[in-house]
């Protein structure tokens, strides 16, 4: 099964996203930004990541992720914004983005437009 993390800071958002996607994939979820670089494996194809969270935020994350070799992509999951600062997400080599509220379908059809 094709492996994925999801982090976001609220574990319901987590749980909902967990239960939507195991189905399709493996998922491991957290809410702590920091663990999601050790938990990364070589088969890991790809991050969804919360825009906003503490101590490390997507951005940051994700630019941490895209230095490693042979990064998984990044998903960036955002309720907090109507406008994505397109700038700071090439920097940092955000793949993707996905506006929260979402419906399921649009969650699955997001990751696997990215890793197919």
């Amino acid at each position: 099964m094709k492996k994925i993390i999801a982090v976001d800071d609220d574990s319901g958002m987590l749980d909902m996203m967990e239960l939507v996607l195991k189905n399709h994939f493996s998922v491991r979820t957290t809410t702590d930004p920091e663990k999601v670089l050790g938990m990364i494996e070589d088969d890991t194809l790809l991050i969804l990541t919360d825009r906003e969270m503490p101590n490390l935020n997507g951005f940051e994350l994700a630019r941490v992720i895209k230095a490693r070799p042979n990064p998984p992509k990044v998903l960036m999951v955002t309720g907090g914004a109507t406008e994505i600062d397109q700038d700071e997400a090439l920097k940092a080599g955000i793949d993707g983005f996905l506006q929260k509220p979402f419906f399921p379908k649009v969650l699955i059809d997001s990751i696997n437009a990215l890793i197919s």
